[in-house]
């Protein structure tokens, strides 16, 4: 399975059917449908990002990590993702993202937008919140990204020395 192809086509048909409540909704009480973004974390972010892939060669995972924001439909993307044969994690709204994080946006419309966390920042979060069980990925990250993510880990209050 494309998990990228997947996230963008299960967006796009998500835009289609809000587009429609919208117009609905605005005729009867004025109001636009709010954008909902799923923003992907985790394993699956790596895989996603060209540059980590190639850098890092993280191994695949069963679930993708999302973290929905938005009204009330956010919960119809998370039940179209699950439907499209994404085994979303249930817990991932308890992952930490880093303050500050940038993301990078592979669909945006009126409606939806999905949004990939950047490495460094998704590297971050696992070398602080799960040092343990990531220490090898962390260990070939500093050597490919170098102060960069040496100086993140340590400005959130990460311990470097768990990774030499």
């Amino acid at each position: 399975m494309d998990i990228k192809k997947t996230l963008v086509v299960v967006a796009q048909a998500f835009h289609e059917k809000m587009s429609a409540l919208s117009a609905l909704r605005q005729e009867s009480i004025g109001e636009k449908i709010p954008l909902v973004t799923a923003k992907i974390l985790g394993q699956c972010a790596l895989l996603l990002n060209d540059e980590a892939r190639e850098k890092l060669s993280p191994v695949g995972t069963q679930d993708i990590d999302i973290q929905f924001e938005g009204g009330i439909e956010r919960d119809i993307l998370k039940a179209d993702f699950i439907k499209a044969g994404l085994l979303v994690d249930h817990d991932s709204q308890y992952i930490w993202i880093v303050p500050g994080a940038t993301f990078d946006t592979i669909f945006e419309t009126e409606f939806v937008k999905v949004e990939v966390v950047h490495p460094l920042f998704n590297l971050t979060s696992k070398a602080i919140k799960a040092p343990e069980k990531n220490r090898e990925l962390i260990r070939k990250a500093l050597i490919e990204y170098g102060i960069e993510l040496l100086s993140l880990i340590k400005q959130h209050g990460g311990d470097v020395k768990k990774f030499k």
